[in-house]
């Protein structure tokens, strides 16, 4: 029967990072919605049941800062290596499972995206997403509730200069355009009964017509001056390149 249900699972003690600095910052608890959607495969020890749940987990405080730097070192990725290489290697041995100068973590299907894989790593019994270390580890600055996006949506791209922080908003505003959007810029779209090109800024689920234009780069450039004005950009809500739109319209002619 469709619904939502909300559970808890309390943070396990598992043994803290020694660090010189001192000890790891502690586990935050885990909480998931479950959602039960259309039908789905679910396996139990009773048997398969038709559901489709979809879990939503709060982020884990991540380990020391001082610890990270003391486990790993950041290398870049070179585009052939997306897949193969996290962008993390060890710079200890870990068992038998991570040999100094070996590459850290796996890759994992999401949890929460199908079609999605992820880089994960385990540091003293918890998984944690290498994008996030890479981010924690080169700016200092934990993303805490925000999540770790990547600019050009490779999530197997964690190089550096790939990774922002982003609210779960803005990851749904960073999703590839649609295939009906002719105009090569984000906001903006050809309107067939006007015959105009029409700007529009969406947030939260909403849209908001900012009017219809007989230049692109006009249209364009409207958009680029309300996600401005209204901060989107600071959250990283990309902007369009002007110099790189073209358009036909009598002005650039």
């Amino acid at each position: 029967m469709p619904g939502v249900f909300t559970f808890s699972l309390p943070a396990v003690s598992e043994p803290d990072c020694l660090t010189s600095g001192g000890l790891a910052a502690p586990h935050a608890d885990l909480n998931f919605s479950a959602k039960v959607e259309t039908p789905a495969e679910l396996r139990t020890p009773w048997g398969v049941i038709n559901l489709s749940v979809r879990l939503m987990a709060k982020t884990l405080a991540l380990p020391a800062f001082e610890c990270l730097h003391e486990l790993f070192e950041i290398v870049p990725i070179a585009e052939s290596e997306f897949g193969t290489h996290s962008g993390l290697v060890w710079k200890v041995n870990r068992g038998t499972r991570g040999r100094a100068g070996s590459v850290a973590g796996s890759k994992k299907p999401s949890l929460i995206t199908p079609g999605r894989f992820d880089w994960r790593v385990r540091v003293d019994g918890r998984d944690y997403l290498v994008s996030r270390l890479i981010y924690f580890m080169a700016y200092e600055v934990d993303p805490g509730e925000l999540t770790v996006d990547h600019f050009d949506r490779n999530s197997l791209n964690n190089n550096i200069d790939n990774l922002r922080v982003a609210d779960r908003l803005l990851q749904v505003h960073n999703r590839n355009q649609q295939s009906n959007n002719s105009s090569g810029a984000t906001g903006v779209c050809w309107h067939k009964a006007a015959r105009r090109w029409q700007a529009q800024l969406s947030y939260g689920g909403r849209r908001r017509f900012l009017g219809y234009f007989d230049c692109l780069l006009e249209a364009a450039s409207v958009y680029n001056a309300k996600t401005i004005e209204q901060g989107f950009d600071k959250l990283g809500k990309p902007l369009n390149d002007l110099s790189a739109l073209t358009c036909n319209c009598e002005l650039h002619r």
